[in-house]
């Protein structure tokens, strides 16, 4: 879904009644950039889950389709307002020895983050917008660009922090709006912005970026504009929000920009790798990089006019749905060819492949229930079993057999925390002279877990993930045996040997344990998935009479179902 609240600054002229330029006509080396990415919240804000990633792509389209050259792209993760303002003195630097010798320059910066209405929120940190105006400001870059993709919420459609009487957006506008200075935001006064969990970005953020790989191209004259990627972005993104919970998102804009040239942002017929979408094909196209499956864009098409993304060289899968069908295309997009989309020539598929890659709009995942059975061995030998054999007693086997039962709730996009129960299996031991004796034990875990997941990159619905748990270990032992005695015959007067069997004796054992475990959860479903998992148990948790202990635990691996509720 997308995130909190977003604006989007377009700083035009920083010297007074300075003619505009378009940034066509500046060279590569007189372009600077810093792109900013910081999902950690601060006070009373959940963590973000894709602004550093959405600093990223935006990063990469800048070198790839704005002219920026690499070294002169600065990438900064959850900095300090320290660390933020010091990257713009570097900056500073670069482009104030151009301007002395009257040479043009541009400046892009981009934030994607938490924010409140009057500051960036950097962690546990704020930088004023204030301050960030007037650094701005003082730059003499002949064109800047700022981009401020700013939240309060964390997770899929979630609302937290300041209610619309602080909002951010429409603060922002009022702080920055000097002339010279065009304002975009991703949404009005009252509204809020969100991320999405589908497109792996923020609504807003994804179509603009969509919107100057080439689909916001109008006019078709291989450049995208500022004006052409606010236009397309205000339509999808008011379009794709419309549809949640948290409700419709509009994108605003403000400029006070000098002279008559369109500002170009980028350039995709330069691109040497495209996508054409031709002009009879109609529906909601779906791109996804490979093996990834990230979302690259997300169109709604209609038929009678052709859509020319520029997009890295790689392997896509094309998603094309129109009413109740759909088919996917493998797509290898390759320096210098433009490979056409032709749906006509892909396998269909079925609906659900192409809904189950994320929850809906407005939902969430709820409670986690999962059961598994498999094997598992611990000790064999330690000070406490060779007691045993001192004693004569020895092993009749073990039980191999695990089995585990657990109930968790996803408490953050990558966290999960519940209660999980297990078995360490049992043992038993005889001893058989004159008479026969029993000795054996029986171990159980149980106790809170948390489980951080990794994804690793995978198909959505594949998760890597790690989990610990610390509990108590419930353990009994029990010695069973038969005794001999002499029994009196009155009728015919002598002694016999006999057995005579006594009461089992228990003991009972409850001791802290810990484990750790890994595993694959797949999940082809929304509700029914399956779960492997590799653990290790370690629970002294059985102690005889000469203090010696026996580690009931060890390694384990088990298999089996998981189940999931939405809310």
């Amino acid at each position: 879904m997308n995130r909190w609240i977003f604006f989007f600054v377009v700083h035009g002229l920083a010297a007074w009644g300075a003619p505009r330029v378009a940034t066509a006509q500046l060279a590569p080396s007189e372009g600077y950039a810093i792109v900013v990415g910081s999902n950690p919240g601060g006070p009373g804000q959940e963590s973000l889950r894709y602004a550093e990633d959405d600093a990223q792509r935006v990063a990469e389209l800048l070198v790839e389709l704005g002219s920026y050259q690499p070294d002169h792209v600065e990438r900064l993760v959850h900095p300090s307002p320290n660390e933020l303002l010091a990257a713009i003195e570097r900056v500073q630097a670069h482009v104030a020895p151009l301007a002395a010798r009257g040479k043009q320059s541009r400046f892009f910066f981009y934030y994607s983050g938490h924010a409140r209405a009057d500051a960036l929120n950097l962690g546990r940190q704020e930088l004023p917008l204030s301050e960030l105006r007037e650094r701005l400001l003082q730059l003499p870059a002949t064109i800047s660009i700022v981009v401020l993709d700013a939240c309060q919420s964390g997770a899929f459609s979630r609302v937290k922090g300041a209610g619309p009487a602080a909002d951010f957006s429409f603060n922002s506008v009022a702080r920055l709006n000097t002339e010279g200075i065009a304002v975009i935001a991703s949404s009005s006064g009252k509204e809020l912005s969100q991320e999405s969990e589908h497109l792996r970005s923020s609504f807003f953020t994804h179509h603009w970026l969509v919107g100057l790989r080439g689909a916001a191209d109008r006019d078709a004259d291989g450049r995208v504009t500022l004006s052409e990627a606010y236009q397309y972005s205000y339509n999808h993104t008011l379009a794709t929000t419309a549809a949640t919970k948290v409700g419709e998102q509009h994108a605003t804009l403000e400029t006070n920009f000098k002279g008559k040239d369109e500002v170009a942002l980028t350039h995709p017929a330069a691109a040497t790798a495209r996508l054409r979408v031709p002009a009879d094909v109609s529906g909601r196209v779906l791109v996804q990089h490979l093996p990834s499956w990230s979302v690259l864009a997300e169109l709604d098409k209609v038929a009678g006019e052709a859509v020319v993304l520029a997009l890295p060289p790689a392997t896509y899968a094309a998603t094309v749905r129109s009413g109740d069908a759909a088919v996917r295309c493998t797509l290898a997009v390759r320096d210098g060819i433009e490979t056409s989309l032709r749906p006509s020539a892909c396998p269909a598929i079925e609906l659900e492949a192409t809904e189950s890659k994320g929850p809906p709009d407005g939902t969430k995942e709820g409670w986690i229930v999962e059961l598994g059975i498999g094997g598992g061995w611990g000790a064999s030998e330690d000070a406490y079993v060779e007691r045993l054999h001192e004693f004569q007693l020895e092993s009749d086997g073990r039980d191999w057999v695990r089995f585990a039962i657990s109930a968790g709730r996803r408490l953050l996009p990558n966290l999960v925390v519940g209660l999980e129960y297990f078995n360490l299996g049992a043992r038993d031991f005889k001893r058989d002279l004159e008479f026969e004796q029993d000795f054996s034990w029986n171990a159980h875990a149980v106790g809170p877990f948390v489980q951080a997941d990794f994804g690793f990159g995978l198909r959505r619905g594949v998760n890597v993930f790690g989990r610990a748990g610390v509990g108590a270990s419930i353990a009994w032992t029990t010695f069973d045996a038969a005794r001999a005695v002499d029994d009196f015959d009155s009728d015919n007067p002598s002694f016999e040997n006999t057995t005579e069997t006594t009461h089992p004796v228990t003991q009972h054992f409850v001791r802290p344990c810990a484990w750790l475990s890994t595993g694959v959860q797949l999940m082809p479903s929304r509700v029914v998935g399956v779960q492997f998992e590799l653990r290790y148990v370690f629970a002294p948790g059985i102690e005889n009479e000469f203090n010696e202990i026996h580690d009931a635990g060890g390694i384990a691996f088990t298999a089996g179902l998981r189940f999931r509720s939405w809310e």
